[in-house]
C-alpha cells in the first residue's frame, strides 16, 4: 500500500477545465489564431493526359496538353533507356499528369 508521501499530487489550473473560448488570451491563442482548412485556397494545374497503347515490343503514348490544340505522339521502346526518355519528356511539362494504360499481358509491367 502506497503512503501519502509516496503519490505525486496533482494540481489542475481552474483556466485548463474552461473551454477555449472562455480561457484567457494567453492560453490558446495560436489555436485560435491558426487558419483553418477552410480557409485554404487550394490550386490544382490541370494534368497533361497520357494514354499508352502497351504491346510487347513498344508502347505507343499519346499525350494531350492542357492549352495546346495538338496532341503529342510517342513511341517508346519496352527498355529502361526509353521509359527514362517518357519520364524526361512528360517532366519537361512541369505539371502533374494523368496516366491510363491497358494492360496487355505482363507486358505493362515494366513501365509500370
Amino acid at each position: 500500500m502506497l503512503n501519502g508521501a509516496l503519490r505525486p499530487e496533482l494540481s489542475i489550473n481552474d483556466d485548463a477545465l474552461k473551454p477555449l473560448s472562455q480561457a484567457p488570451d494567453n492560453i490558446g491563442s495560436t489555436i485560435r489564431n491558426r487558419p483553418t482548412m477552410t480557409d485554404a485556397t487550394i490550386a490544382y494545374a490541370e494534368p497533361d493526359l497520357v494514354a499508352i497503347d502497351i504491346a510487347k515490343a513498344r508502347h505507343e503514348v499519346l499525350m494531350a496538353v492542357p492549352g495546346k490544340k495538338r496532341r503529342r505522339r510517342l513511341t517508346v521502346l519496352n527498355q529502361l533507356d526509353d521509359f527514362e526518355r517518357l519520364i524526361t519528356t512528360l517532366s519537361d511539362y512541369e505539371r502533374p499528369v494523368s496516366a491510363a494504360f491497358d494492360a496487355t499481358g505482363n507486358y505493362h509491367r515494366a513501365l509500370a
